[in-house]
């Protein structure tokens, strides 16, 4: 299966309309940040024992490239750049077609409507996201 612990935190990146994650060195934590786009939302942090976990799950899964979750496919696509002297590592998920090709995204995340489906206990573990997101709503549902 892979990574356990990588994978939650992909799933949770999903599960709130990301695209790709970052892995960054900060603070003597490793911070995990969710994008979708230029937006970017703190998901975790891990500290430099269980990070060591998480990069080794992260070796394993860059062999498979890809990955079920739910009942949708993503092609995973690694890369790493030197930020500031420090190694800051992405993921980016791609939803995958049995062709190759790229999918479409889901419908909750085309066009300007946000994604319906969020799940609730992620928001609970951060109130300043889920605000986040009542807000966000709440400008779209006005425009």
């Amino acid at each position: 299966m892979g990574g356990i612990m990588l994978m939650k935190f992909i799933e949770k990146a999903l599960a709130i309309g990301g695209d790709s994650i970052q892995i960054e060195y900060k603070d003597r934590k490793e911070w995990i940040t969710t994008f979708r786009g230029c937006v970017g939302f703190g998901i975790g942090s891990l500290s430099p024992d269980k990070a060591k976990t998480i990069f080794k799950e992260m070796d394993d899964l860059k062999r498979r490239k890809e990955v079920t979750i739910g009942r949708s496919r993503y092609r995973l696509v690694f890369s790493q750049q030197e930020s500031f002297g420090e190694q800051v590592y992405w993921i980016r998920m791609n939803r995958s077609t049995g062709s190759g090709q790229r999918a479409a995204p889901p419908r909750g995340l085309r066009g300007r409507s946000i994604q319906k489906n969020v799940s609730l206990t992620l928001m609970e573990d951060n109130p300043r996201l889920l605000r986040h997101f009542e807000i966000l709503g709440r400008h779209r549902a006005a425009s």
